[in-house]
């Protein structure tokens, strides 16, 4: 008697949830109209010659044929992009979107730039609070290729891996709130140009952790050039940066902010080892006069036998320059 009630229950139960989930479906179709129209009215046209909701009755499945945007500037088309979703959680989401896609970049009175991108697998999740507000986002790219088509360059990397999310215990409501964003690519395969002729086409690594001061929220990212205009006091902290590139090994950390005259302004302290193959390298191919190589040997060496093979340099940025102690490296200049 038992198993017939609870099977009971669960076919009275079955045409509520096809209810349910037929209602969810055609809210996702009234959203994406939504979208559509909100952009429009911002510049920005969405296309596409099919859109779908399936997966009844376990996912549900958004299928988007031949989407295209288009706004002041700039153009995108892909073959396909797939969301998915749980009917009983809608506050997360998978993108799934390997390509090709086509991009086209346009400069005011300038060239047109067409990049090409493709990967074996390209998958992105969105995590929303209950409040609807974008709480993480997760990016995670496995063979990629990039082609600037105009300019003949390419890059390759075996994984591409993005990280974003506000900082843990950071109040979203304050101006002092920050967001936490991760980087990482694997063996990256760099054009052959002047300088990757120097310690070769392939980066074995390259990573970053960072942490963006006085950013409200994931959302609020896209106005940082508005933001910082306006004089929003905004710090970009380099928590922690690595690079493995031929012979050259190098991590990173410091701080940086803008001066009164939108300058970069803080201190980066630099961890180097294989440095010598590099400067030679670099004066062997003219780019340093040998004098200079020769101070830059000895005095990395110094500094590298002081701390087990691995040179330890502040490179400081203050009042428009950038310095590594006495020996002055450049100007800068503003950013805009």
């Amino acid at each position: 008697m038992r198993y017939k009630l609870l099977f009971g229950a669960i076919i009275a139960l079955l045409p509520a949830y096809s209810g349910y989930w037929y209602f969810i479906a055609g809210q996702i179709r009234d959203a994406t109209d939504t979208f559509k129209a909100d952009i429009a009215e911002e510049g920005v046209e969405l296309q596409f010659t099919a859109k779908t909701v399936s997966g009844f009755p376990y996912r549900l499945i958004l299928d988007y044929e031949n989407p295209s945007m288009s706004g002041p500037g700039w153009s995108w088309q892909a073959p396909k992009v797939k969301a998915f979703a749980q009917p009983y959680d809608l506050t997360r989401y998978i993108i799934s979107a390997p390509g090709p896609h086509q991009v086209e970049l346009i400069s005011p009175g300038g060239f047109p730039t067409r990049i090409t991108l493709a990967a074996e697998s390209a998958r992105a999740s969105l995590d929303y609070t209950n409040q609807s507000q974008l709480k993480q986002v997760d990016v995670d790219i496995q063979s990629l290729t990039y082609r600037n088509i105009l300019a003949e360059l390419g890059l390759e990397a075996d994984r591409l891996q993005i990280h974003l999310r506000p900082t843990p215990d950071s109040d979203q409501n304050t101006p002092n709130s920050s967001l936490d964003l991760a980087f990482k690519t694997d063996d990256l395969k760099l054009p052959n140009v002047s300088l990757t002729s120097l310690l070769g086409q392939e980066v074995r690594l390259m990573q970053f952790t960072l942490t963006l001061h006085g950013i409200s929220s994931i959302e609020a990212l896209g106005l940082l050039p508005v933001l910082l205009e306006n004089g929003q006091d905004v710090r970009l902290a380099v928590n922690q940066a690595g690079l493995i590139w031929g012979t050259l090994n190098l991590t990173a950390k410091g701080e940086l902010a803008l001066d009164d005259f939108n300058r970069p302004e803080g201190e980066i302290q630099l961890t180097i080892s294989g440095h010598e193959e590099f400067v030679n390298r670099l004066e062997s191919a003219g780019l340093i006069k040998p004098g200079i190589a020769g101070t830059a040997r000895a005095t990395l060496g110094a500094l590298a036998a002081m701390n087990n093979g691995k040179a330890i340099v502040t490179i400081t940025f203050r009042e428009g320059l950038a310095s590594a102690g006495l020996l002055r490296l450049g100007e800068l200049t503003p950013l805009f």
